[in-house]
């Protein structure tokens, strides 16, 4: 690669320059997967390029742009990037794309010089395809998301074997939980299971909500245990759960690590060093309990509540971060009024709120129990609700200002601890108890420069930003063939 970082940044900067992008296209098409290449303009490789003597057809038209956005709230599913390519069909010689089978499928874009060796390209997408549709009769339409339409299925798709569970779900347990039910896969042996694979502990079985009298056999390495009788009850335990390799997991990032890594199989799909900010930012004990079948992505989105998003950059890599306050942190550019077209938009976020509450400790299964039940009073209360326990934060003097500050009811959430929860309640209270800001702008700047997640700055001669905001972009559309972006902001 004769073609630095450095100069392609500069490269990106200048207008001027000749820009070519260059799609590498997998379908299924008569019983096999082909590879199709296409560009913006026609670009040939040659002998000891990767891939080597192909041409990439100069039939890809307009002008292509990518988006990618934060989740409103700034929780779960967090920002999703897709783009629209179109492809010239004039003369109808690819109708039988159609029939083909895109769903699923690898699409790989690259950007540079048509001047330029293939190798000196920079990836700018390596993600799925959604579909392939008909614009028009002279235009075919291919809609790529990004790699977290691999997300989102099942969270597990192991069967249970035997037993009276046949054919449900293997449990999955991450991290410390309590009140868990575990699934019955053996009732002539009392046996139980609450993971699929090896786990820390398994802390106490209750039977109908008192620590059971029956001998506990555990089996680790199976996330199993049994007893030594039938139980005649309902039984739940509280445990301690995956621990691959002997490595128990009980942090967000590890836990979210884990998870995905059931799909990215490749240790380099994911960004490690996102992971261990992450945690970092994040030292919480969790504990999340799967028992029925569940969407990947959904089982993601409850291990924080919010102030946090995740993603795919465009590397292919699955990355993740804690929201911060965008004053405290470094810009990465600058965008002024001379580089802005049409308005400014400036609006004020939600009013502030002027209390975070947050439980913690989920009680994963609902019993309700009378004062007959053997069951002490403060531990009724406990098996009740899911969330007796709650954390609280509260800055009393947002209301002399925001006379509507927002109480907000109590979010749910995987702590475990008190002092983690109040941690997390203060962190939340800081993010979204001040008034905060959204700006849209659209502005001529090299694409490809900055993300979902990144804090700039930007002054205008109105609107109070005359000595320039820092602000998160939570949302940005590319175009990549015209220097142009529109960007979402947070300050």
């Amino acid at each position: 690669m004769s073609i630095s970082d450095l100069q392609y940044q500069a490269w990106l900067a200048d207008p001027s320059e000749e820009r070519v992008l260059l799609a590498e296209l997998t379908a299924y098409s008569g019983g096999s997967a082909v590879t199709r290449y296409l560009g913006s303009k026609y670009f040939d490789t040659g002998a000891t390029d990767t891939p080597a003597n192909k041409q990439y057809e100069g039939i890809l038209v307009g002008s292509p742009y990518f988006a990618s956005n934060m989740a409103e709230a700034f929780s779960g599913r967090s920002f999703v990037s897709m783009g629209d390519v179109l492809i010239d069909n004039g003369e109808g010689d690819l109708d039988s794309w159609i029939t083909d089978a895109w769903d699923g499928r690898g699409a790989v874009l690259k950007f540079g010089d048509p001047i330029w060796d293939i190798a000196d390209f920079r990836t700018i997408l390596t993600g799925v395809i959604d579909s392939l549709q008909i614009e028009n009769d002279k235009t075919l339409r291919l809609i790529i998301r990004d790699n977290q339409r691999t997300l989102d299925g099942p969270i597990q798709t192991t069967l249970i074997a035997s037993g009276e569970n046949t054919n449900s779900p293997v449990p999955l347990c991450y991290g410390e939980v309590f009140n868990i039910t575990p699934v019955s896969t053996d009732t002539s042996t009392h046996e139980y299971q609450i993971h699929e694979g090896q786990i820390e502990d398994i802390v106490a079985v209750y039977v109908d909500g008192v620590a059971t009298g029956l001998t506990v056999t555990e089996d680790l390495t199976n996330g199993k245990f049994t007893l030594s009788a039938d139980p005649q009850g309902t039984v739940t335990c509280d445990a301690k759960g995956h621990k691959p390799s002997g490595s128990y997991k009980y942090k967000p990032g590890e836990i979210i690590r884990a998870i995905v890594s059931r799909v990215l199989t490749d240790p380099d799909d994911l960004d490690t060093s996102a992971f261990t900010a992450f945690d970092s930012d994040l030292d919480y004990t969790i504990g999340i309990y799967i028992e029925y079948r569940e969407n990947l992505l959904d089982v993601i989105d409850k291990i924080l509540p919010a102030g946090w998003f995740y993603g795919f950059g465009r590397d292919g890599k699955f990355s993740l971060a804690a929201l911060k306050v965008p004053s405290g942190e470094t810009s990465t550019m600058t965008i002024d009024e001379i580089e802005t077209y049409g308005d400014l938009n400036v609006q004020k976020a939600d009013i502030p709120q002027w209390r975070t509450r947050l439980g913690y400790k989920k009680n994963n299964t609902v019993m309700d129990f009378g004062s007959a039940s053997g069951v002490s009073e403060a531990n009724r209360s406990f098996f009740k609700s899911e969330h007796s326990n709650i954390a609280k934060y509260e800055v009393s003097g947002v209301k002399t200002t925001h006379l509507l500050a927002q109480d907000p009811p109590a979010l749910p959430s995987t702590i475990v601890s008190s002092a983690n929860a109040v941690t997390e309640a203060t962190r939340l209270q800081t993010l979204f108890g001040t008034q905060r800001y959204t700006y849209r702008v659209r502005a001529f700047v090299a694409p490809l420069q900055i993300k979902v997640g990144s804090v700039i700055t930007i002054e205008d001669d109105r609107f109070g930003l005359s000595s320039g905001t820092k602000a998160v972009v939570t949302g940005i559309v590319e175009y990549l063939l015209d220097n142009k972006l529109e960007l979402e902001l947070w300050a």
